[in-house]
């Protein structure tokens, strides 16, 4: 499932919006699981703010996958996507 994230929060790295999709995208590259893939993008969603840095965003992802799948932990942390 798929929620409404206010238009406007903008991420430092870059400056653009935040893009859950795009962030969906990236941990499945890493070939995580439906149900993982959902639970870190609960957790940025959870502590998303405006102004959050890439790295923060990056942060929570690896903490939750180091919970669930730490192979695919691994991997998002790396950069390594299959």
């Amino acid at each position: 499932m798929i929620s409404v994230i206010p238009m406007g929060i903008k991420v430092v790295k870059r400056g653009d919006s935040f893009k859950e999709l795009k962030l969906r995208t990236s941990i499945k590259k890493c070939r995580a699981k439906p149900a993982t893939v959902s639970a870190a993008v609960a957790a940025v969603k959870k502590k998303l703010r405006n102004g959050m840095s890439t790295l923060e965003i990056r942060k929570t992802v690896t903490d939750v996958l180091k919970k669930t799948d730490p192979k695919v932990a691994k991997h998002y942390a790396t950069g390594k996507k299959k």
